[in-house]
């Protein structure tokens, strides 16, 4: 399956064999987002995807792994509560980063999801001493 990042210029894919085998190729989305947890610490809040930037691996570094997006599509299709994405806004950007959260991200879009359920967390830099 071939999907393209509805505001980003990203194209990505999932194996068919991938899609079928977590039972994709039979969901009817009901909901602007998968289901997800939330804490008193750091609630949930549902956000467009637009207002997320595209997460990004580093060269080298596989994309959507097959065992992790199996499970994940999995969960999301039979509607299991999931973590939200952990991201943080830097100073002076307009988007959140997604800090934690490539497969659920990318596999939300794929499902045709418009909203991710995200937890913000504090700012940093890691390339920062």
């Amino acid at each position: 399956m071939h999907f393209h990042h509805p505001v980003e210029n990203i194209e990505f894919d999932i194996p068919d064999r991938w899609w079928i085998e977590a039972g994709a190729d039979r969901f009817k989305r009901s909901a602007s987002s998968f289901p997800s947890s939330s804490t008193p610490a750091w609630p949930t809040q549902l956000v467009s995807i637009a207002d997320v930037t595209a997460p990004r691996r580093n060269k080298g570094i596989v994309g959507l792994g097959e065992e992790r997006t199996i499970s994940l599509l999995r969960a999301m299709v039979t509607g299991l509560e999931l973590p939200p994405l952990e991201v943080h806004q830097p100073p002076d950007a307009t988007k959140f980063v997604v800090r934690d959260g490539f497969h659920r991200y990318f596999l939300s879009i794929a499902l045709g999801f418009s909203k991710l359920p995200v937890s913000v967390r504090p700012y940093f830099d890691i390339n920062t001493p």
